[in-house]
C-alpha cells in the first residue's frame, strides 16, 4: 500500500442512484505499514442497465469498443444481521494447468486470500445482497433477480499492472445471463473494468465510468467456459498499460486495448442474478502477481 487506508463508511443517495462503501482489512499479505483500524474495506453497489443485451450508446461518451448504458440505481447499506446458510457447491476444476496459463511462469503470488478469515472484507446481509465467508470460501448472494443490476464489492489493495485470478463456482440454478466476475482497476468505488462470465457460456468486458457502462467486448461464446450450474471457472485478468487480456481456466480468451484507466485501482467481485432468485456464487483462492 502506498497510503494509509482508514475505515470508510459512506452512502451517497441520488435520484435513481446510490452507492455504499466500507473499507476492509487485510489477511494473507504484507501489512505494508497499515494498522488494524485502517484495514477494513469493502464496497457493495447495485448497477442498473437499460438493457445489457441491446445497449444504447451513452450520451456524450466516447465508445472505445462497443456501447452500453447502465446507471447506478440502489445500494446496500451498513452490514447487519447474520448471512443465511448456503449449500456447498462441488468444483469441477482441472488439477493440471494448461500450457499458456499465466500462473505457470509467475512464481509465488504477491497477494493470496484463501478466505480463512474475513479481515479483507466486510460481510453484510442486506435487502439486495448478502456476503459470507466460511469453510475457506467467499459466498456472494444476489437476492432478487434482475437482468439490469450488478452487485459488486471491493477489497483493499490498489494494483496497476498485474495478473489477477479467482475461482468462481456457480450455484445449482444458473441460467442465461446470470453472471459473475471480477471488477478491477477501479480508481474509486464508482468506476472500473468488469470481466463477466455468464451461465450460458459467454463472457464480456465493460468499463463503468461512474455514469455509463461502456462495452469493450460484447457477449462472446467460448468453449473454454464451463457453462451452467454447479460449475467452477478460474477467471484471470492480465493488465499491462492499456492492454487487458482475459483468461478462463488458464486459457487465453482475448486482449482488449483501452486507456479508460491505466493507473492503479481497487478490485473485487461482481454478481448478477438476471433470472435466478437467491443467486449465489462462491469465490475461492483470490490471488494476484505484480
Amino acid at each position: 500500500m502506498k497510503k494509509n487506508l482508514k475505515i470508510i463508511s459512506f452512502i451517497l443517495i441520488l435520484v435513481l442512484s446510490a452507492l455504499a462503501c466500507n473499507l476492509p482489512g487485510q489477511d494473507g499479505a504484507d501489512q505494508k505499514g497499515l494498522d488494524d483500524e485502517s484495514l477494513k474495506t469493502s464496497v457493495a453497489a447495485t448497477i442498473s442497465a437499460a438493457d445489457p443485451d441491446n445497449p444504447v450508446a451513452p450520451a456524450n461518451t466516447e465508445e472505445p469498443g462497443g456501447d452500453a448504458t447502465e446507471n447506478v440505481a440502489t445500494a446496500t447499506l451498513e452490514p447487519t444481521g447474520t448471512p443465511t446458510e448456503t449449500q456447498e457447491p462441488t468444483p469441477t476444476v482441472s488439477p493440471t494447468p494448461p500450457a499458456g496459463d499465466p500462473k505457470l511462469t509467475l512464481g509465488d503470488p504477491d497477494f493470496r486470500d484463501q478466505f480463512n478469515s474475513g479481515s479483507n472484507w466486510t460481510v453484510h446481509d442486506e435487502a439486495s445482497s448478502t456476503t459470507e465467508i466460511k469453510n475457506g470460501r467467499f459466498y456472494f448472494t444476489k437476492h432478487n433477480p434482475s437482468p439490469y443490476s450488478d452487485e459488486w464489492l471491493f477489497t483493499w489493495p490498489e494494483i496497476k499492472d498485474f495478473y489477477l485470478e479467482v475461482t468462481a463456482v456457480t450455484p445449482d440454478s444458473c441460467t442465461g445471463k446470470d453472471r459473475f466476475g471480477l471488477i478491477f482497476r477501479a480508481p474509486t468505488y464508482d468506476k472500473g473494468y468488469i470481466f463477466y462470465l455468464a451461465c450460458d457460456g459467454t463472457y464480456k468486458l465493460n468499463f463503468w465510468n461512474g455514469a455509463n457502462m461502456i462495452s469493450l467486448k460484447d457477449w462472446t461464446a467460448s468453449s473454454k467456459i464451463e457453462a451452467g450450474a454447479s460449475k467452477a471457472n478460474r477467471l484471470g485478468v492480465k493488465a499491462e498499460d492499456n492492454d487487458i487480456s482475459l483468461y478462463v481456466n488458464g486459457k487465453f480468451l482475448v486482449t482488449i486495448e483501452d486507456d479508460s484507466h491505466i493507473d492503479e485501482g481497487y478490485f473485487g467481485f461482481v454478481i448478477t442474478g438476471a433470472t435466478t432468485a437467491e443467486f449465489t456464487v462462491t469465490f475461492d483462492e483470490l490471488m494476484y502477481w505484480e
